[in-house]
This record gives C-alpha cells, sequence and structure tokens, in this order.
C-alpha cells in the first residue's frame, strides 16, 4: 500500500504524524511525502525521515497548492491502494489493519467514522460514517461523513476518473468521491480510525464558507440520483443488521434520516420512497435518541467556538 501524506509549514505536528504513519506500516509499504513549500523545518524533519528508513520518499509540489501536490503524490504511487494521511491529525496505530478487509473486488474508497479532537487534544465529538455502499453515496449529501484523512482509494478508479479537481477546491475530496462513486462502490469501516484536529489556523472562515458553497455546486452537478435512492432502498435491511452491530447505532440511523430528509428538501420526484426510507429507519430508532440528538448539538457547539 502508498501512504500519501502532504506537508506544509508542520514541524509543529510532524514528529507525532511520523510516529503514527510508522505505526501503521508494513514491510512492503511506500510512504510519499509532498511538501508543499514549506518554509519552517518541515523539510529537514522529513529529510532525517527519509534518511532513517529507505520506505520514505521525499518529494516537491511541481505545481501550487493541495490539490497539485496529492495529485502528484498519487502519481507516484507504486500499488493498487492509496492510503491519505494528515499530519495535524493523530490515527489508531492499527488504522490501515482495520479498512484493508473492506479493500475488495468492486470497490473503489474506504473511510471509517472518526472523532474531533482540539488543539490539545481535547475529544469534541464523533462522527460515524455509513458503513454500507448505498448508504454511504447518499452520506455524501451531509459532506461531513466520508472524510478525507481517513481515506484508503483506488489508483486505478482515482485516475479513470480525473483525480483531484482544482475547481472543486476547497471541497475537492467530494468532488472525488462523487465522481468515483460511478466506477465502484464507496464504504466505510464503522470504527473510528482517525482523531480528526480542530484549531484556529485549520481552515479559515472564508474557506468554510466557500467549502460549503463548493460543496453544493458538486452536489448539483453529480446529484444523488432515483436509481440510488433505489439501492439505498434495497439495502435497507442489510442497514439495520449492520448498524444493530456497531456502536451508535442511533446516531447512525438519525444522520442517515438527515441525508433522506435533504434529499426530499431537492428532489421533485420520488418522495413517496424517500419517506418510506424515513419511517423504516425511523422504527428502528431507540428510546434513547433524543439524548444523542441533545450531544449532537452540545459537540458542535463547542466545535464552532475552537473553530472562530
Amino acid at each position: 500500500m502508498t501512504l500519501l501524506l502532504p506537508v506544509k509549514n508542520a514541524e509543529l505536528f510532524l514528529p507525532q504524524a511520523i510516529l503514527q504513519v510508522e505505526a501503521n506500516l508494513s514491510p512492503l509499504d511506500q510512504v510519499i511525502v509532498i511538501d508543499d513549500g514549506s518554509s519552517d523545518s518541515s523539510i529537514k524533519l522529513v529529510s532525517g525521515w527519509a534518511d532513517r528508513n529507505p520506505q520514505v520518499m521525499l518529494n516537491f509540489n511541481p505545481g501550487s497548492g493541495l490539490v497539485d501536490a496529492l495529485n502528484f503524490g498519487v502519481s507516484l504511487a507504486k500499488y493498487d491502494w492509496v492510503a491519505r494521511f494528515d499530519v495535524d491529525d493523530t490515527y489508531l496505530p492499527n488504522r490501515l489493519k482495520l479498512q484493508e478487509p473492506a479493500l475488495v473486488a468492486g470497490t473503489v474508497a474506504v473511510f471509517s467514522d472518526y472523532q474531533f479532537i482540539g488543539p490539545e487534544s481535547q475529544y469534541l465529538g464523533f462522527i460515524p460514517s455509513a458503513i454500507t455502499p448505498a448508504a454511504t453515496r447518499f452520506s455524501m449529501l451531509s459532506g461531513f461523513r466520508t472524510p478525507h484523512p481517513s481515506v484508503i482509494f483506488n489508483k486505478l478508479a482515482f485516475n479513470s476518473c480525473g483525480g483531484y479537481q482544482k475547481e472543486d477546491y476547497p471541497a475537492e475530496d467530494l468532488g472525488l468521491w462523487l465522481r468515483m462513486a460511478n466506477f465502484g462502490k464507496l464504504t466505510s469501516v464503522g470504527l473510528p480510525t482517525l482523531n480528526y484536529r480542530l484549531h484556529a489556523n485549520s481552515i479559515t472562515l472564508s474557506n468554510r464558507l466557500l467549502s460549503k458553497l463548493k460543496k453544493k455546486e458538486l452536489l448539483q452537478k453529480y446529484p444523488i440520483s432515483a436509481d440510488d435512492l433505489n439501492d439505498l432502498l434495497l439495502e435497507m435491511p442489510l442497514v439495520l443488521k449492520v448498524y444493530k452491530e456497531s456502536t451508535f447505532c442511533d446516531f447512525r440511523l438519525m444522520l442517515l434520516i438527515r441525508e433522506l430528509l435533504i434529499y426530499l428538501r431537492y428532489m421533485r420526484d420520488d418522495k413517496g420512497m424517500t419517506i418510506r426510507c424515513i419511517l423504516f429507519l425511523a422504527k428502528a430508532l431507540s428510546w434513547a435518541w433524543p439524548l444523542t440528538v441533545f450531544r449532537f448539538i452540545i459537540f458542535k457547539a463547542k466545535r464552532t467556538r475552537v473553530r472562530s
């Protein structure tokens, strides 16, 4: 497997990131680090790492910005599967081992659940993924349940759909998933393998607003269709079985209901089928679902304070 790590002025986070990538490495894996114009000691730190570990390759972005850096990194990958890592996030030491069983024929990308952490690694909430293929496709309506730093994707499918697109920035990941879904299944692992770090400098306010607008534009360009809804309806028994066997069953059900309500809002057709799906899922909620909603609202407010 190829592990891809973009870096820019990341000296504060690199020592920990190196340890976490090393913990996930297998003997034949390849690590590609793409520096995107660092002006701090990042290059020195990665160069030292590459000197100590022959699996690590330091390369420099021939273009400009994250999209160019990622596309260049994928072009250097020698394996069929590429695992994304972000330098300021943290990961389970067995993250890749947990996701590898899902890398089966017909699948083009695998995500996971994730937790938010603050600048001092304080817990700021949890986001459960959709797990099954049809539910994962619908989860793209939310825009936050297919976390970029958790993905392992297929290089052939990546190339076939055109890779990351500059015009999709700062939602280049969602644009990729929406296009990649036409080449195979998107799934996820129902375990939190990623701790997604929030801090004041991680994403600027203007970029967050631009990201929301871009996500809406991409969902109009590559819409979730009536065929996707039909696939979800056929998959409902599997969804309920998998969710009941996983942690945070109510939370997963509620987020899927939320996504169906988003679909209902924007689609003029198939309203009857959509309502059937919503009622089917709602019946499976436990008596404790209001507490789940309350916790979600509280932690969302905490994350907003950290970002501002």
